[in-house]
């Protein structure tokens, strides 16, 4: 496999991992006021409860490899569905002269701006793993796959993304040491997402959506779009050994949920704000309380674009409404 002085095979990427503080993200909201959020919209998911990963193109690259070279089918990778759930199992290398272990999985959909999210469910604690998404993913194989690699790092509870060129990773972003040990078979909800060149991995609890355990900004124009999928590999002292994941509840996109965001401004006004490209087909709703018969109210007035932020926003101190949410058109909120 090749290597050069910016590129480094996977069997090496343990080394484009510098370490750097954990990010921490927050919602900033007024005292009294509540924001409700809407779920992922037209949405290709995958909850693995039909038993079958029919949708996805296992990735085999060793395989595919020694296939190639040699006519010999000898399969190195396990892909599973059992008890509603998605397991990747990558075999030890045969020849370290080929790379480590790695095991992928792949959508079929292709997106310029994507966000796509999975459930990390369960790993060895024990080695160290890389594992978790792939965006803008392209030509699949020994030496070619290439896109964008947002990985949990077990043995090690750390963040990275990388991208992926010709199966070698290159450095685009210092990862983030997680502020607390993520525990296998408790669930984990990751997501990546491309807006252009901006991407963003984050790795939440799974009983707080809003709020992430930490986060990895950075901005890199190499790939423009993609497929999108699952991607497991070993690295460190586990490098020479076995690759193994379990995943659940697959979701892909176009773009993140949009998220309404309330603070107090400089005069003391409450302003409800949120991105306006995410927002798309979403509208602000206000209620005065919560509960079953609360009145939700379309606000469609008084709404002005804030193009530093590309986003929008409504005063709403001189409404009677201390509650918000977006709604997608069809009802989903």
């Amino acid at each position: 496999m090749k290597t050069t002085s910016e590129t480094t095979v996977l069997k090496h990427s343990l080394h484009s991992f510098a370490r750097a503080l954990p990010v921490r993200g927050a919602v900033v909201a007024a005292a009294g006021l509540c924001l409700v959020t809407p779920t992922l919209v037209g949405a290709q998911s995958d909850d693995f409860n039909d038993g079958d990963d029919a949708g996805w193109s296992p990735i085999d690259p060793i395989r595919t490899y020694i296939f190639a070279t040699t006519g010999a089918d000898v399969p190195q990778n396990t892909f599973t569905v059992a008890d509603g759930k998605y397991r990747l199992q990558a075999a030890p290398t045969p020849d370290p002269a080929l790379g480590q272990g790695r095991v992928l999985s792949l959508r079929e959909e292709v997106y310029s701006n994507f966000h796509i999210a999975t459930d990390l469910i369960d790993w060895d604690p024990a080695v160290t793993n890389a594992m978790g998404l792939i965006g803008r993913a392209g030509t699949p194989g020994p030496q070619t796959t290439r896109g964008y690699v947002f990985g949990y790092v077990s043995g090690m509870n750390y963040l990275d993304l990388v991208r992926l060129q010709n199966e070698g990773t290159r450095k685009i972003a210092d990862n983030v040491i997680l502020p607390i040990t993520l525990t296998p078979g408790r669930g984990y909800r990751m997501t990546l997402t491309g807006k252009g060149p901006e991407l963003t991995g984050r790795v939440y609890e799974l009983n707080d959506l809003n709020n992430p355990i930490a986060e990895i900004k950075v901005s890199d124009s190499n790939y423009t779009d993609g497929t999108s999928g699952l991607v497991v590999f070993p690295l460190a002292a586990s490098v020479l050994g076995a690759g193994d994941a379990t995943f659940d509840n697959f979701a892909a996109t176009d773009r993140e949920r949009p998220r309404a965001v309330i603070k107090i401004g400089d005069f003391g006004e409450r302003l409800v704000s949120w991105p306006t490209y995410e927002g798309e087909g979403f509208t602000l709703q206000g209620a005065s309380s919560l509960g079953a018969g609360s009145a939700w109210r379309d606000i469609t007035d008084n709404i002005f674009p804030d193009l530093a932020t590309d986003s929008l926003f409504f005063d709403a101190s001189e409404s009677n409404y201390r509650f918000f949410r977006l709604r997608k058109a069809g009802g989903a909120n």
